[in-house]
């Protein structure tokens, strides 16, 4: 019984019907159009089910691909972070390079400032040394809220001025030594005005604002009282 049915689904399968097959299966036909109800939903089961599979693996296949776009763009996110992280850093990099030789470039010139002012009748010299430490200066600032936001007195990150310890203690005593051997000691002359941190200036004679005592004691009574602060005119 089993080989008939086998038999006539085989053939209800090649497109025949129950009608076309009496000859070739020994059933009844009560019993034939029995196995072809029976062919139909078996077949219609498979047909389900395989419709199924079909879909469940388009859904797979849609999952999978949503899968390599989320991580696409999570790798492209993270290239992103780090391309922005690098260049955070390279542009930090280079700021402290720029601020580290902005600190020597305004100490030098300092230095230099201070060797023209001790000149007589240099004030061209003085002025163009003037100008390169004022625009120096002003980087400066600029670049250290960048380094360090928080830095309220960017005069703080200089390096040490020799300008205001040192050397500035040895020129006021040459200068004050050479007056008064030579018997002049520069009062009432006003040829000296306050530069650079609040330092005496040699400008010539005549075209100051005061003589040398009085720019030595308005110095030092402003660097007691801490000297430029922050922002100041240089």
């Amino acid at each position: 019984m089993r080989a008939n049915k086998t038999r006539a689904f085989e053939l209800f399968d090649q497109g025949n019907r129950p009608s076309d097959i009496y000859d070739q299966v020994p059933v009844t036909k009560r019993t034939l159009y029995a196995y072809y109800q029976e062919w139909k939903k078996v077949r219609a089961k498979e047909r389900e089910e395989e419709e199924k599979q079909r879909r469940q693996e388009e859904v797979n296949a849609m999952l999978a691909r949503e899968e390599v776009e989320k991580q696409r763009k999570r790798a492209a996110i993270a290239k992103g972070l780090q391309e922005k992280l690098e260049k955070e850093r390279q542009r930090r990099h280079n700021l402290e390079l720029h601020f580290q030789g902005l600190q020597f470039k305004i100490r030098d010139l300092e230095w230099e400032l201070w060797k023209a002012s001790s000149k007589p009748n240099n004030r061209d010299e003085v002025q163009r040394i003037g100008t390169l430490y004022s625009q120096a200066y002003q980087r400066f600032i600029w670049v250290v809220p960048q380094l360090y936001p928080k830095e309220t007195n960017p005069d703080r990150l200089l390096l040490p001025h020799v300008t205001e310890d040192v050397f500035s203690r040895s020129v006021f005593a040459a200068k004050k030594a050479a007056a008064t051997k030579t018997g002049t000691t520069g009062r009432g002359k006003r040829d000296y005005v306050l530069g650079a941190k609040d330092l005496p200036l040699y400008v010539g004679e005549g075209v100051g604002d005061m003589d040398y005592e009085g720019a030595v004691k308005l110095s030092a009574n402003r660097l007691a009282r801490g000297g430029v602060q922050a922002g100041s005119p240089r």
